[in-house]
This record gives structure tokens, C-alpha cells and sequence, in this order.
């Protein structure tokens, strides 16, 4: 599994509840910009992730943006409409 994964808790009395993995080296900024500090393998779409420097990305998803900053190191992008 990777950041962004969504997993569903069904309890005993059948009740379900939803959980969303989150890396703590991927920090949630606010609406859908995300920070990426350290090495992060996340899956999500609809994102905006800035990539600090020393940090890496390896990503799965569609209709994302990625921001490389100066001295991020090795990306991967895969997915349909990113930028």
C-alpha cells in the first residue's frame, strides 16, 4: 500500500468506516496541495505535491501537478493528464 490509499474498517456491528494511508513526509498544506519532504510513494489524483529539495516522488495517479524544486531528487509520474 501507498500514501493515499484508501482503506475501509467494517466493525462488528457492521458499521463501515473509510481511512486514507497518509506518509508522514507528505504534509497536507490545504485543499489539495501537498508538500513532499523526504521519499514518498503515494497514489492520488486531483493533487498538487511540491517536491522540497532532498525529497523524491514516485507517484500514480491522474489529472495531477507535480512541482520539482531545485535539488528535489528522482521523480516518477505515471497516470493519464498530469503535468
Amino acid at each position: 500500500m501507498s500514501s493515499g490509499t484508501q482503506i475501509e474498517y467494517v466493525d462488528a456491528t457492521g458499521a463501515a468506516s473509510w481511512s486514507t494511508l497518509t506518509d508522514t513526509s507528505l504534509v497536507h498544506v490545504g485543499g489539495n496541495m501537498y508538500q513532499v519532504t523526504a521519499g514518498v510513494k503515494a497514489t492520488m489524483s486531483n493533487s498538487i505535491l511540491d517536491v522540497v529539495s532532498g525529497a523524491s516522488l514516485n507517484l500514480t495517479g491522474s489529472s495531477d501537478y507535480v512541482i520539482l524544486e531545485s535539488g528535489s531528487g528522482s521523480s516518477m509520474v505515471t497516470g493519464d493528464n498530469n503535468t
